[in-house]
């Protein structure tokens, strides 16, 4: 079992407000791991997401209560998720 571990990297791009969906993604970046992806955002986090999870670890990177620029013309309501 992964537990949530809270590692916060970024402030995001403005108040989120009440979100109204989840959006999952998928990076296609073969090897990457959780981490990995929290140690890259620690240094741009422009397309960081509120959470980063794989195979054995799920680190909430960005407050939920913020925006994150990973869907476009939703960011303004969503949570985003990476796998």
């Amino acid at each position: 079992m992964a537990y949530i571990r809270e590692d916060i990297v970024s402030t995001g791009h403005g108040y989120l407000g009440s979100p109204d969906y989840i959006v999952i993604h998928e990076t296609a970046n073969p090897g990457a791991t959780a981490q990995n992806h929290r140690d890259y955002w620690s240094r741009d986090d422009t397309y960081a997401v509120h959470a980063r999870c794989d195979w054995n670890d799920i680190i909430h990177t960005v407050p939920y209560d913020r925006i994150c620029w990973h869907v476009g013309n939703a960011n303004d309501f969503t949570i985003g998720i990476r796998s």
